[in-house]
Parts: structure tokens; sequence; C-alpha cells
């Protein structure tokens, strides 16, 4: 369908999601509107509940409940920050020993193209050690 046939056009900023990503990181780093504190290890994660249930199904459930706090306990206030830093820049820097608890994390926090990868360079290496 044409839309200037119907007098309507569309704009569109290619930019826009990754503009989008960055500033919400840069508002988490600054803890400007952030509303939900994850704790791990008795350490403090601020965040953006929006951020973190767009990138993982177990935090989109877990915050239909009101809490602005939650307790992880099943994972390390490094591999947290690892996540974290996933779910606001669409990036992992990780050495290869860190591998398997992110894919850990990655299964329970329902994250599945980061649980994909993990496997994906872990059967790289498996593979390669095994030569």
């Amino acid at each position: 369908m044409d839309l200037t046939k119907m007098g309507m056009i569309q704009l569109q900023n290619p930019s826009h999601p990754t503009g989008l990503l960055c500033k919400a990181n840069q508002m988490r780093l600054a803890g400007t509107l952030c509303d939900v504190v994850i704790m791990v290890d008795s350490q403090e994660f601020h965040a953006h509940r929006t951020v973190l249930a767009c990138t993982s199904k177990m935090f989109e459930i877990l915050f239909h409940r009101n809490s602005q706090h939650y307790t992880l306990d099943f994972l390390s206030p490094k591999t947290f920050q690892q996540i974290l830093e996933y779910a606001y820049t669409a990036t992992l820097q990780a050495k290869a020993e860190d591998l398997d608890d992110l894919l850990y994390a990655a299964e329970i926090l329902e994250i599945e193209y980061l649980e994909e990868q993990c496997l994906k360079i872990l059967e790289t290496i498996q593979a390669s050690d095994d030569n």
C-alpha cells in the first residue's frame, strides 16, 4: 500500500533503537528513573523494569508483582553485572571462563539469544579442545 496516495508519510529513524538503549544505559548508570533494585549477594543493582522485562522472560513474569526490590540468589554479582551490561547495550564482553555462569544465568533468566550464543561459543571451545 502506497502511503503517499493516502496522504500520509512515514518517517523512520534507523539509529533510534541504538540511541534508546544508549540513553537508557546512561540513565541507569546515573541512577535516573530507575524503578527496581536487584540484590545479588548483598550488592544492589538499580535498573529499569522495562529494560529488564524486555530482555528476560523471567523478569517480565516476576515484575507483575508490584515490589521494587528483588533478590537473586542463584548468580554472582559479577555475572549479574554482565547480564545488565548485555541488557542495556546488546553487547557482552566476557572471558571464556565466565561462559558457564553466563549460560546458567541466561537459562534461568530466559534470555534466549544469550543462551544460544553461550552454547555456540562453548561448543566451539570444546571442539577446539578436542582437536
